[in-house]
């Protein structure tokens, strides 16, 4: 899991550094040289999605989600295992339809392709499945160690949960 999560950090760099000369590019070639790029915006929004949802995968093994965390600062430390649990099945559930939804969309545009660089629209949407597939393998191994504090208790478990 260490590989897989290391190499999510090294795509996510990349990525938004490919972008970030791209779009240089398209500025530079088409105010300064009168040479736009057709393919230029095509290929940062490909970019920006994949980048969107494998730095949501990093964002969760780091815990920066968005919580409520007003509500929860005032529970018992006692709840707060149990609250994971609850988060994280819902968490599971919508990462779960979301994936469910990103296959039927992939395979509806089997046979597309975009405009300017004739990519498949699978692999665009792909983005959408292998970053919840991530999420999901996380969210379960949080889950597991809830669910392992709940019926053995708090010494059965470690802190947190390796990334």
């Amino acid at each position: 899991m260490k590989r897989i999560n290391k190499f999510a950090e090294i795509f996510s760099i990349v990525t938004l550094m490919m972008i970030i000369v791209v779009i240089l590019a398209q500025i530079i070639l088409r105010y300064v040289l009168y040479y736009p790029l057709s393919w230029s915006d095509e290929f940062a929004t490909t970019m920006q999605i994949w980048m969107v949802y494998i730095g949501a995968y990093l964002v969760l093994l780091d815990n920066e989600h968005s919580k409520l965390e007003y509500f929860t600062s005032r529970l018992p430390k006692k709840w707060e295992p149990i609250l994971e649990c609850f988060i994280n099945l819902i968490c599971i559930f919508f990462t779960s339809s979301l994936i469910y939804s990103g296959l039927k969309v992939t395979l509806k545009t089997l046979n597309s392709r975009t405009p300017a660089m004739e990519i498949p629209m699978p692999l665009i949407f792909l983005s959408a499945i292998v970053g919840s597939l991530l999420m999901l393998t996380y969210l379960g191994k949080n889950l597991i160690s809830g669910f392992r504090w709940f019926f053995c208790g708090p010494h059965s478990i470690k802190k947190k949960v390796e990334k």
